[in-house]
């Protein structure tokens, strides 16, 4: 069976919106990263801490990595959290 990447990507940033949904995101690319000559379609989103509980952890999430192991049937997102923002936590993903 094919994943319909699409579809996939799709539900993976769907799923991040619905629960981080109080919460400011953005989408990190960076053409120059290694992972993109693999993974043309690879991403990172940020997520910002509550508006209301600033104290909440930085979030970084792949978007795009589960595509390495799809022939496998099964696919895999990392995160990263901090208590900082940090563009090289974007890299580390």
């Amino acid at each position: 069976m094919k994943l319909d990447t699409s579809e996939v990507r799709t539900a993976v940033i769907d799923h991040i919106d619905r629960f981080f949904n109080r919460h400011d995101k953005e989408l990190i690319d960076q053409p120059e990263w290694k992972i993109r000559s693999l993974q043309e379609q690879f991403r990172v989103c940020r997520v910002h801490p509550a508006k209301e509980n600033p104290v909440d952890p930085w979030v970084y999430l792949s978007l795009g990595a589960w595509e390495s192991t799809a022939s496998s049937g099964r696919g895999f997102e990392f995160f990263l959290i901090s208590t900082e923002r940090e563009d090289a936590h974007a890299e580390t993903i």
